[in-house]
């Protein structure tokens, strides 16, 4: 299944699978105040 990278920073990565519309995240650390709003 192919997927489409939406965002990467480093606090998450962001994936988008077209064939099943599924977006996918993996959070690497915890986010929160700012870089939470950005992300969100």
């Amino acid at each position: 299944m192919a997927k489409e990278l939406i965002m990467e920073n480093d606090s998450a990565v962001l994936w988008y699978h077209p064939e099943s519309k599924i977006v996918h995240h993996q959070i690497k650390k915890y986010v929160y105040g700012k870089n939470c709003k950005n992300y969100y």
